[in-house]
């Protein structure tokens, strides 16, 4: 099923492992659990996780480059079901613009470069087989 874009800045497309703590209205952690990020922009992150994220705000952490924790709150814009047991939930930045700088900055570093050394492991193989890649 395809939904309508509604997001005001455009996403950079990422794959990193995240932990989350589910906040309640009154500030409790309520939950918590982990997921995979999909996107993120300069308001928000988009996330995929095996349930639902039943709460208004979530506490989100990530490892940067240096493999110290950053941390951003958020507040859930959605969360909905896109295929049997896969969720993926829509989050705003709450926290002070320069603290979400830090955040997007470093999983999309992790993300670029990894992607970037997987391509030139796989050209240098092509290279070193004399061939293309004979997988599945």
């Amino acid at each position: 099923m395809a939904f309508p874009e509604r997001r005001g800045r455009p996403r950079v497309a990422t794959s990193l492992l995240v932990a989350f703590f589910l906040i309640n209205k009154k500030g409790t952690k309520i939950g918590q659990g982990v997921g995979k990020t999909i996107a993120i922009s300069q308001k928000g992150i988009l996330i995929e996780t095996s349930r639902a994220i039943a709460a208004p705000y979530v506490l989100v952490l990530a490892q940067d480059l240096d493999d110290n924790m950053i941390e951003i709150n958020g507040n859930v814009v959605y969360s909905r079901e896109i295929s049997p047991g896969i969720f993926e939930c829509g989050i705003d930045f709450r926290s002070e613009p320069a603290q979400n700088a830090i955040f997007r900055r470093d999983p999309i570093r992790a993300f670029h470069f990894r992607d970037l050394f997987s391509r030139r492991y796989w050209q240098a193989e092509r290279l070193r087989t004399g061939g293309g890649h004979r997988g599945m």
